[in-house]
């Protein structure tokens, strides 16, 4: 499978989007689960989108089995 790294727009608008609770209110992710995690915690989300925002996790496109996902 082939990636490439996301445009810094779409990287910019998935960090922001993590990082403000209050868009996540009516949005369905699905569950992080841990052996000690095992349910949905915005602060989870915020803190994925602080480390995408700093660059710590980095976003890239690619394709998998389902076209376009």
């Amino acid at each position: 499978m082939s990636t490439r790294k996301a445009p810094q727009k779409s990287i910019d608008n998935i960090s922001y989007f993590l990082q403000h609770g209050d868009l996540l209110k009516n949005f369905r992710f699905p569950k992080i689960s841990a052996p000690a995690i095992n349910a949905y915690r915005p602060e989870y989300y915020a803190e994925i989108g602080c480390k995408i925002a700093s660059g710590a996790i980095e976003v890239v496109l690619g394709e998998g089995k389902v076209a376009g996902a």
